[in-house]
Formats: C-alpha cells, sequence, structure tokens
C-alpha cells in the first residue's frame, strides 16, 4: 500500500473510529501505551510546570509561582525558548497575549505533556520536536489559533507573519486525549510521523486539521484550505473521537478518493491546473488537490 502522507479536516458531527494508516493499522491503546511508557512514572506529577522560557524574540515577562506560570507579553507577536513545557496535574499555565500569536519553542529532550490547563486569549503555538501529548485530564484553550507540532517554525518567519513554513524531521508524535478549543481561530495538530485524536477539538469558528508531513505550509485563509503538505513525505492519521470546527475540507496528496464506514471523504490525487491555480505558486501548496466535502 502507497504510504500517504494526511490531512483531515472533521465535520461538526461524531465520528467513531475514523481512522487513516498507510503502512500499517495502527490500533490506538497500542500507541498510547507505547507513548505513555514512554514518559516515565512521574510524567504527571503535580509539580510539573514549564521550565528556564526565555524571550528571543518580541518583549513580555514570565512569573512563575507553586503552580502557575502566567505569560504577559508586550509586543503582537513573540517567541519564546523552554527548556522544558508540561503542565502537571491541578497546575496551569495562562498566556495574556491579547489578539497576538505566542510561539513556545522546548528546545530540550523531555515532550510536552499537558495533564493541567493551558489557555491564551490569543493565538498559541507549541513546538516540541520530542513530542506534544494533552492527558485526559488536560485542557487548552485559546482565543485564537492554537498550533501544536513536532515541526519547527524559524524566528524572522513567525514574527513576520503571514504564511508559515513548518519542518522538521524527528519521531516526535502528537496525541489528544483531553479537551482542545478554539473560541476564535483554528486547532492544528502537526507531526512528521503521527498524529493521533482520542480527545475532543472544538473550533466553532475556525478548522480543526490533523496533519503528517516532514514539510507542512500554514497560511491564513477565511475560506480556502490552510494547510499544504509537501508531496513525498508520510505520517499516520488517527481519529477516534468528535471534533468540531465550522467548516470542513480534507485532502491528500497522490493518493485515490475513499469514504470510510464512519462516512468521512478523503481524497487526494495529482493536481490538476485548476488546483495548482486555486492553491497558489508555492512549490508545497501547488501540487494538491483539496476537495470540500
Amino acid at each position: 500500500m502507497q504510504r500517504q502522507n494526511q490531512l483531515f479536516f472533521n465535520r461538526d458531527i461524531s465520528l467513531n473510529s475514523q481512522r487513516q494508516a498507510h503502512s500499517l493499522l495502527i490500533q490506538p491503546i497500542a500507541v498510547l501505551a507505547f507513548i505513555l511508557s514512554a514518559m516515565g512514572a512521574d510524567a504527571f506529577a503535580a509539580g510539573l510546570l514549564p521550565r528556564n522560557g526565555q524571550f528571543v524574540a518580541g518583549t513580555g515577562s514570565i512569573t512563575t509561582s507553586n503552580n502557575a506560570v502566567n505569560i504577559s507579553q508586550n509586543t503582537t507577536r513573540a517567541v519564546i525558548d523552554w527548556r522544558s513545557f508540561s503542565i502537571g496535574s491541578g497546575n496551569s499555565v495562562q498566556v495574556n497575549n491579547g489578539a497576538g500569536a505566542t510561539l513556545n519553542r522546548v528546545t530540550g529532550i523531555d515532550r510536552s505533556i499537558i495533564d493541567g490547563k493551558l489557555t491564551a486569549s490569543g493565538s498559541l503555538y507549541l513546538i516540541n520536536p520530542q513530542g506534544v501529548v494533552v492527558s485526559a485530564n488536560g485542557v487548552v484553550t485559546t482565543g485564537g489559533r492554537f498550533v501544536a507540532s513536532t515541526l519547527d517554525i524559524g524566528n524572522a518567519n513567525f514574527m513576520s507573519g503571514g504564511s508559515l513554513n513548518l519542518s522538521g524531521s524527528s519521531d516526535g508524535v502528537v496525541i489528544n486525549l483531553g479537551k482542545i478549543s478554539s473560541t476564535g481561530g483554528d486547532v492544528f495538530l502537526i507531526s512528521r510521523k503521527l498524529v493521533e485524536n482520542d480527545g475532543s477539538i472544538s473550533a466553532p469558528n475556525g478548522t480543526a486539521e490533523l496533519a503528517t508531513g516532514s514539510q507542512v505550509l500554514l497560511k491564513d485563509s477565511a475560506s480556502g484550505p490552510q494547510v499544504f503538505v509537501q508531496p513525498g513525505t508520510h505520517g499516520d492519521v488517527i481519529n477516534t473521537a468528535r471534533s468540531r470546527p465550522r467548516r470542513s475540507t480534507c485532502a491528500q496528496p497522490m493518493a485515490t478518493c475513499s469514504r470510510s464506514p464512519a462516512g468521512m471523504r478523503t481524497c487526494a490525487r495529482p493536481a490538476s491546473r485548476r488546483a495548482t491555480a486555486r492553491s497558489g505558486s508555492s512549490p508545497i501548496a501547488a501540487r494538491h488537490t483539496f476537495i470540500r466535502t
């Protein structure tokens, strides 16, 4: 079976046992058991909070108490490098960035485990090549876009706004077992290897999108596709839960069209000239056909 990179955009309906896997039918329980065992016994310790955060672009302040981290951002956009970024049970991280955007990048060796509350008034990006896991107790709430990714974004690219180029080669995975919601934007879960949603995702004014690939382009678009994956890269997407976005689209490059038992239509094939014109001139975007379902 040909291996394909994946993109899911889910309707405002319940999707039961919706999954796509290329080389194997990956069982969610087996995947989660592997990930959780790799976390270690203290992964969900109540004391976990982000450590050693430093603004490397933009300005602001970081205040840490016994069970909370508060981030106040002075500029519209900012980048913070962290040695680790995890939130233990009963702990919280509050990002006060207005209607702006904050990129939180983990430079250490630990994956990010969100077992507490992560909130932001604006858009929040959590970048960790080692992986991001929102546990069953984890809650993520943003006023703008939320992105959890193992692929990195350059500081200059992020600070300039507009389209964002993400790339990476790590084996980290992104898994949601908890609750992720964006009241005014989109939710994007991105990894080169595996993205799995076994929790809930709510984006009433945007889209909920799961994507795998080693190169991904994020665009700001109110009506058209926003995520473009470089052809030739691959990964697995598993969705067994419910997502509530405002609109629904679905795409895969260079594959065949099919409809799953759960009713989700997935489609990808070599892009036509019409699709190229619609997607623009980007070498990443131009090779995709997007079909609205």
